[in-house]
């Protein structure tokens, strides 16, 4: 689908923290990987991470002892490595190391001359797109969280406040609606839905078809760290999550702050745990389960008569945290069936019984090699 001279090609990936273990190992990625991604006009994430070196963690989600997690500046370089040319900052990790490293984020990428959208130092600048103009056409890419809010955000933007774009959904459409006729193409990248779970709620569902209604020509999210149903709904496509991309397992400490080991040897020395959502007691590499290790690289192909066709290709985050091609038939069947299921007129019975302790479908979907990597995991007390 890349590559047509008579189109614009994109491609939209997941969750992206480009640091972690990787500064200790010699490769990231699979050369194959990264001739696909170059092959695109433009290439678009969601970076998860606070981003500065040396600077200190917000207070607030510090002292609740929640995940910070950070990439250092000289780690930034991989994005470019990438050709990554948009960010989405609306999540709930954005602030991680406080408003230093937001402002320390959008100076990082301006330097590396990678547009963002999500996040500002008040609500006006939060819910500004991000704006690209490519072969005579104009593209908005707007970031955002939607009340109700399924993720904790510690630092929403408010008329006189830094933090993140989150927004109702009324005010979200007539947004959608006002720059659908500024611009000649409108994607939103919301970040919500329930981490580590398959199924979107049904208040994502509606909320992305009344987008889809207001003018937005795809809707594409991310924060599960799971890769979620595809539904094409009035010839438009809406991706729940990608999941993960490019987010490799990293160092963390006591309570669960991440940290970067002075060494290759320090790092490779620590014990590898499943935390998710546990503290813990000492130094480790915290690891993801294989079934978080699976992402979705979406490609959009924008034609003549505004039509947009799309398809999608798999990865998988080797337990050597090497980014690969991934495929299966048995994930894209249940793809395929999760999107039917999510079409039906009463969703919010199936995704109960999804959801439950009944369901084996979960099970079967885990079964693929990817989702079996095996880690060593321990538990630890539960903060709950």
């Amino acid at each position: 689908m890349a590559g047509k001279k008579d189109s614009i090609s994109l491609l939209c990936v997941g969750d992206i923290m480009p640091g972690g273990v990787l500064p200790y190992q010699d490769r990231y990625m699979a050369g194959d990987v990264l001739d696909y991604m170059r092959q695109f006009d433009l290439r678009i994430g969601t970076l998860e991470c606070g981003v500065g070196t040396d600077l200190p963690f917000d207070e607030v989600k510090f002292r609740d002892d929640m995940s910070n997690i950070y990439v250092r500046n000289e780690d930034l370089f991989r994005l470019q490595e990438l050709d990554i040319n948009v960010v989405t900052l609306a999540n709930n990790h954005a602030f991680d190391l406080g408003l230093a490293g937001y402002e320390n984020a959008v100076r990082q990428l301006d330097q590396l001359g990678i547009q963002y959208c999500g996040a500002g130092h008040n609500r006006e600048e939060a819910g500004r797109p991000a704006v690209v103009r490519i072969k005579g056409k104009t593209l908005a890419f707007l970031g955002c969280m939607i009340d109700p809010p399924c993720v904790r955000m510690y630092h929403v933007a408010s008329e006189t406040d830094f933090g993140v774009f989150q927004v109702g959904i009324e005010e979200l459409v007539k947004t959608v609606a006002e720059l659908k006729t500024q611009y000649d193409y409108v994607f939103v990248l919301p970040h919500w839905g329930v981490e580590h779970t398959y199924y979107p709620p049904v208040d994502c569902k509606q909320q992305a078809m009344r987008l889809i209604d207001a003018g937005a020509d795809a809707v594409i999210g991310s924060h599960p760290h799971l890769v979620n149903p595809v539904v094409r709904y009035k010839g438009k496509y809406i991706y729940y999550s990608m999941g993960n991309f490019l987010f490799p397992d990293k160092c963390i400490q006591a309570p669960r702050p991440m940290y970067y080991p002075a060494s290759a040897e320090e790092c490779h020395a620590l014990k590898r745990v499943w935390t998710y959502p546990y503290r813990v007691q000492g130094p480790v590499v915290a690891v993801w389960r294989g079934r978080n290790r699976i992402g979705m690289m979406v490609e959009l192909q924008l034609g003549r008569r505004k039509r947009i066709a799309s398809r999608y290709r798999l990865t998988q985050l080797t337990a050597e945290n090497v980014l690969m091609a991934y495929s299966s038939c048995l994930f894209r069947l249940r793809m395929r069936v999760l999107g039917v299921l999510m079409k039906l007129p009463r969703y919010y019975i199936v995704r109960r019984l999804l959801i439950s302790k009944y369901n084996l479908f979960s099970g079967v979907l885990d079964k693929s090699k990817a989702c079996n990597i095996a880690v060593e995991a321990e538990d630890y007390e539960h903060i709950g």
